[in-house]
């Protein structure tokens, strides 16, 4: 990608929400990163009863890849690293699969309220936002059963046939090797 940052992910919030519901969450979303990146030393410290036996130096590094400045948007870079890998002129990537949300140019949203690079599986993978890659394997979402059951039934590339056992065993074995 000739030194153009690997979007890690993004956040959706689904068309069948209103325009100021929509707005409103984005705005809580960017002020809770932004206040952590403002109070780092705490965030980091706040991370580290869940970095199981990693030191604050590799913790705070650790944190730095996932919350940092291109977390609160992944700009222009972000976006002509998937627009070359479409092969599209900027104009182009814009008016096909980007739309304003809260004063922000964001990836947009395809008519049933998904991800517009999902077509069965990610077409845009050796490029996709670090928070897709992660996904569905994520802190929030492996805590409790019924948090994948719940994601499950909106994502279409969840599979919704774990038991809760199993997935209580991935939650396992993730803390085991974190």
């Amino acid at each position: 990608n000739e030194g153009l940052p690997l979007p890690l992910g993004g956040n959706v919030i689904h068309k069948r929400f209103s325009p100021a519901l929509r707005r409103t969450v984005s705005d809580i979303l960017t002020a809770s990163i932004q206040y952590s990146l403002d109070h780092r030393p705490e965030a980091v410290q706040h991370a580290l009863q869940y970095a199981r036996d990693m030191g604050c130096d590799l913790a705070d590094r650790f944190v730095g890849m996932y919350v940092n400045h291109w977390t609160l948007d992944y700009g222009a870079k972000g976006r002509e690293a998937i627009q070359r890998f479409l092969g599209l002129d900027r104009e182009s990537f814009i008016r096909f699969y980007c739309q304003i949300s809260a004063g922000r140019l964001l990836l947009a949203q395809a008519q049933n309220g998904y991800c517009i690079f999902w077509d069965q599986l990610c077409t845009i993978h050796p490029v996709k936002p670090h928070m897709c890659r992660k996904w569905p394997f994520i802190e929030s979402i492996l805590i409790d059963a019924g948090n994948w059951h719940s994601m499950a039934a909106s994502c279409p590339g969840m599979r919704t046939d774990f038991t809760e056992d199993q997935i209580q065993k991935c939650v396992s074995d993730v803390v085991k090797i974190g």
